[in-house]
């Protein structure tokens, strides 16, 4: 049988899922903490939490496979590159792939100091890998005569293992009727793989950007969301503080039975009332202010002088 007088226990949401696990959808205030849907949320459909979530899971499968190919000597995209540019590749794409992995584990803890790093680390990873990515495709469009000699070595040599291997044949003169003419077709392929390295590059920039661009607006969400909660938490601690003020009030009113005693012995009560609400408020007062900004508030003051420069 049930007491009446202890209510039952609320039920609390799972965390993985929501942030604020006691409180209920149906209690839930809306926050707006951004203009355009889009940075309101994930492709502006899916929550910013769960978007972030998918964002880091396709980083870190996107970053692993490139990178465990750059350090056996092949690259996804390029038949043929550089060595060098290759382990660089490599290892940016497994920094990246770490990242990712942290990024995911301060979405899932959701604290404002653990996002802030999260996503200040993505953007610098993001920014190197694109600066990377775009070298290579220089570096690819450069070395086409590097290009032209592997490919056509490349397919000498396995044409001529078939035929030996079948026919037994050990030369092959080849006449072609145009001069000029690309027997392997390395050419077409040199420019075909261009074209689809820029198309990539295009598609992996708009796609990274925007995912960086959502998880920086989750942590601004957290951060404001955190903000509005110490403020309510501020407003609360000085009603009670109040309430306890105004109950010390009332019981320093002098008892009929104690009118008659000793003043140093009718004081005594209020004297350690006072004292205890005295060292109640020394306890709740909020830290001094250390004078640091962030990042945000430097930025904006810096483009407000920018701008301020450049307007007549």
């Amino acid at each position: 049988m049930d007491n009446p007088q202890f209510p039952k226990e609320k039920a609390k949401l799972p965390t993985w899922m929501f942030p604020y696990p006691e409180v209920m959808p149906h209690e839930r205030k809306r926050v707006v903490h951004a203009l355009h849907s889009y940075t309101r949320k994930w492709c502006a459909c899916m929550s910013l939490r769960g978007g972030c979530t998918l964002s880091c899971l396709i980083w870190m499968a996107l970053n692993l496979y490139p990178s465990i190919l750059a350090f056996q000597g092949r690259s996804p995209i390029f038949s043929y590159i550089d060595r060098t540019a290759l382990t660089i590749q490599g290892a940016i794409c497994l920094i990246f792939t770490l990242i990712a992995a942290f990024s995911l584990f301060a979405v899932f803890v959701n604290q404002p100091g653990l996002l802030g790093g999260a996503h200040r680390s993505t953007w610098c990873i993001v920014v190197v890998f694109l600066t990377d990515f775009f070298i290579n495709i220089i570096l690819f469009g450069v070395q086409q005569d590097q290009f032209q000699a592997w490919c056509v070595g490349k397919s000498r040599d396995a044409i001529g293992n078939e035929i030996i291997g079948t026919n037994n044949v050990t030369d092959v003169t080849f006449t072609p009727h145009v001069t000029g003419s690309d027997l392997y077709n390395c050419t077409r392929l040199w420019q075909d793989e261009v074209k689809f390295a820029v198309i990539i590059f295009v598609m992996v920039t708009f796609c990274y950007v925007y995912w960086a661009t959502c998880l920086w607006s989750y942590e601004q969400k957290i951060v404001h969301l955190f903000s509005l909660e110490l403020q309510q938490g501020a407003l609360e601690e000085a009603k009670r503080i109040a309430n306890l003020n105004s109950l010390i009030g009332m019981n320093t009113q002098p008892h009929p039975g104690m009118m008659n005693m000793a003043p140093s012995q009718s004081n005594q009560p209020e004297m350690m009332m006072n004292e205890a609400s005295s060292s109640a408020m020394r306890t709740h007062l909020p830290p001094p202010d250390d004078g640091q900004r962030s990042l945000a508030q430097i930025t904006s003051e810096a483009f407000s002088n920018l701008m301020s420069r450049i307007r007549p």
